[in-house]
């Protein structure tokens, strides 16, 4: 798995009241009280909806969530869902459905909804929780029933084990949705303190983390649905980010096969079966973009031997062909060193890193531009030595790429010149150059990875000698 670890959001129960009062009968434990408001489940095995009658699909123009009745008229469910579409007349709610299509499917328009005034602030997913009124009513029967809010916090106990996650989203994170199929998943608490050690990444007041040992977790299109402990509802599953392994990193997209990364992204695991790809995504909240597994990952063989980060790159070749789009292109790499000249400028670094060496990762697709720096004054500025495979770009302190930007690509006039490497003593820091990996000096090691790849892991027999010039003709990489 490589989501380890689900944000929960926590909810004030002044805003769900406020909305929920006088428009429907509502459970008698709603108090003042924080109560914790935890998309297919990851890892889990099948279960009916009968069992847990309470969950409900909220659609979304196209895209799927998870939901929970709380009263005859109202369905809880992430802020986050309504991200990329505020227009009730593209969503709808199906109940009483093993499957999107299920015999007997009921499906309710919206009549209003409300999101969270405190959403996103502090922090990106903070107060991630939305309630929905549906015009109509619930009719309430062995598939549609009303969920119980948990009154206390006695159940955030480290390790606590009877945590149940519901929903019809991924078994695997480069998998692919089975709406017909309702599945379950049991995962432990994870304490405050462990869950930032693990992610790197500081919670706000209102989060909690569970985890399911790598080996079960929710997944894309489980958003907005319930967790459950002793048939109580202490949460909506809010996000997850995508890691290798707790590593996020950017990448350059080389082919519909193949994919560039920095080699320290694979520093702390090498199991391609806990890495995946996702491309054509302009947020880390948007779930649309096209996954990809990796069936072979390869880090140059000189990185890190001659200097610290030498040689930081990195080949993803793909499970599938990824389909290029207006948001999904492979990049051009520049076909020569005209661009390594002192204080040359329009150096396009993009990510979603982190925007402050200590701040939190950016929700959506960031750029910058930055200056060339020559390689005796960033050695000189930076204080080490540097391999012929780096060089140096500067925002002047103000501007930087950061944690999370790595293997990011850097594009000079339309052409790919670089990939996010490393900094030295933080981001946008005052006379402190940041290193990149020069892909113009690396372009014959990744041209023989690519071909590499091709004869020994594309062309089995010879009777495949059209497929071999076909994929050759895929992976073919402008400028070399």
């Amino acid at each position: 798995m490589i989501v380890v670890f689900t944000l929960i959001m926590v909810l004030k129960l002044e805003f769900a009241y406020a909305h929920l009062k006088n428009l429907g009968p509502v459970y008698t434990n709603w108090t003042s009280e924080e109560v914790m408001v935890f998309s297919m489940v990851a890892g889990g095995s099948r279960t009916k909806l009968s069992k847990y009658p309470f969950n409900v699909k909220v659609l979304n123009f196209g895209s799927l969530c998870g939901g929970s009745i709380i009263t005859v008229k109202h369905v809880l469910t992430a802020a986050h869902c309504f991200e990329y579409n505020d227009h009730i007349g593209d969503m709808q709610v199906i109940s009483n459905s093993e499957g999107v299509f299920s015999v007997g499917a009921i499906f309710h328009d919206i009549w209003d909804f409300k999101i969270h005034e405190g959403y996103g602030v502090g922090s990106t997913f903070a107060n991630d929780v939305a309630v929905l009124i549906i015009h109509g009513q619930f009719t309430y029967g062995p598939k549609v029933k009303k969920a119980i809010l948990v009154h206390h916090p006695h159940w955030m106990t480290e390790n606590e084990t009877t945590f149940i996650v519901t929903g019809w989203g991924e078994t695997e994170n480069a998998g692919e949705n089975n709406y017909q199929i309702m599945r379950e998943a049991e995962l432990r608490y994870i304490s405050r303190e462990n869950c930032v050690k693990m992610i790197h990444t500081e919670l706000t007041p209102d989060m909690f983390c569970l985890f399911g040992d790598g080996i079960k977790d929710t997944g894309r299109g489980d958003s907005g649905g319930g967790v459950l402990w002793n048939d109580q509802i202490v949460g909506i599953t809010s996000h997850a980010r995508f890691y290798n392994d707790a590593a996020m990193c950017a990448g350059a997209i080389l082919s519909s096969y193949s994919v560039l990364t920095s080699a320290h992204c694979l520093d702390h695991n090498d199991d391609i079966n806990l890495m995946a790809v996702v491309v054509g995504s302009q947020s880390l909240t948007d779930y649309r973009g096209q996954w990809a597994g990796i069936v072979k990952s390869v880090v140059h063989e000189e990185y890190n031997i001659s200097v610290q980060f030498s040689c930081d790159v990195a080949v993803l070749f793909l499970s599938q062909k990824l389909e290029f789009s207006k948001t999904v292109q492979r990049v051009v790499i520049a076909h020569n060193n005209d661009w390594m000249k002192h204080q040359q400028d329009d150096f396009l670094v993009s990510g979603w890193g982190r925007t402050s060496y200590n701040g939190d990762v950016s929700p959506v697709l960031l750029m910058t531009k930055l200056h060339y720096i020559d390689r005796e004054k960033c050695e000189r500025l930076n204080g080490i030595k540097l391999s012929p495979d780096i060089f140096c770009l500067y925002g002047s302190g103000k501007s930087d790429a950061c944690k999370g930007d790595s293997g990011g690509g850097v594009m000079w006039k339309g052409m790919l010149v670089g990939l996010t490497s490393h900094g030295n003593g933080g981001c946008s820091v005052i006379d402190k150059p940041t290193m990149f990996a020069n892909i113009w000096y690396l372009r014959n090691w990744i041209e023989k990875q690519v071909n590499e790849f091709v004869r020994s892991d594309c062309v089995n027999t010879s009777s495949e000698k059209h497929m071999k010039l076909k994929i050759k003709k895929l992976i073919r990489i402008k400028g070399f």
